[in-house]
């Protein structure tokens, strides 16, 4: 993982304080692999709440995100879990190859 342990506490201190401690976070594509460089920080995170408050929840973490890890591209994909809607292939591809933080 291509990821300091403080930008580790970060991303997961700020992804709880908006989706709640019951909120699952994955951190997948090049960041994952040891082996890449460069590369954006994508996360995905799944949580029990409505479409509504998934997005605001959403554009306020990105906000501290960038604020606290500075200027970075950070792709955060938000899921409800338990929706019966089709999830895209990417966020399938995340919850297989991710690695939960």
């Amino acid at each position: 993982m291509r990821l300091t342990d403080e930008q580790v506490m970060t991303i997961k201190n700020v992804i709880r304080s908006n989706f709640g401690k019951s909120a699952k976070l994955i951190l997948f594509g090049s960041r994952r692999d040891d082996n890449k460089r460069g590369g954006d920080i994508d996360l995905l995170v799944e949580a029990n709440l409505n479409q509504e408050e998934m997005f605001m929840k959403k554009i306020t973490a990105l906000g501290q995100l960038q604020r606290a890890l500075g200027e970075q591209k950070i792709d955060l994909l938000t899921v409800n879990p338990t929706s019966s809607e089709k999830v895209a292939d990417v966020v399938q591809i995340a919850r297989e190859q991710g690695l939960n933080l």
